[in-house]
């Protein structure tokens, strides 16, 4: 598959390479989804931190559909469901074309959002909630 991966010894190089190995389910997996990446996030985490933390494939959260989905998972996310969320840390990567997630992790798309909106929402949105609970915005007790 073509992916956005880390190169060099500490990965903080990038390439664009076509022939990178596609994540696959493995036998018996619990609480995981394949999702074909739609659209995907980036955030300075991204680029802050090398491959020997986050991976080889580049990117941390996407928007895309279920394609394979662990038999715990089914019920939650049918193949065919839009979704959104991280990827599994050193599983995957979103700057890919399918990437691997924690089926826990995600949340179906939500109705009038594009796949762009998705992609761009889980840790941004996280990072401005733990913001405004720094800020004395928001109490713990208030966080969704």
């Amino acid at each position: 598959m073509k992916a956005a991966v880390r190169t060099g010894w500490t990965g903080f190089a990038l390439e664009f390479w076509d022939l990178v190995e596609q994540p696959q389910l493995s036998k018996g997996a619990k609480d995981t989804c394949l999702v074909q990446v739609h659209a995907t996030g980036l955030n300075p985490v991204d680029y802050k931190l090398p491959k020997l933390v986050l991976g080889k494939v580049f990117g941390l959260e996407f928007c895309g559909t279920v394609v394979d989905v662990s038999e715990d998972a089914a019920e939650r996310f049918p193949v065919g469901t839009a979704v959104m969320g991280p990827v599994q840390v050193g599983c995957s990567g979103s700057v890919a074309k399918c990437a691997l997630s924690q089926a826990s992790k995600l949340v179906a798309l939500p109705k009038g959002w594009t796949v762009e909106d998705g992609a761009g929402f889980s840790i941004a949105a996280c990072a401005a909630l733990h913001g405004f609970a720094q800020a004395g915005v928001l109490t713990p007790q208030q966080h969704p």
